[in-house]
């Protein structure tokens, strides 16, 4: 269960940083 939840929190700091670039070029594309 230990190994479950670390992965899921691995996965969930991956997907902040994907949508954290997202918001970036799309800021960038309309700015």
């Amino acid at each position: 269960m230990e190994r479950r939840f670390e992965l899921r929190r691995i996965r969930v700091g991956q997907f902040r940083q994907f949508s954290c670039r997202h918001n970036k070029l799309q800021t960038r594309s309309i700015g």
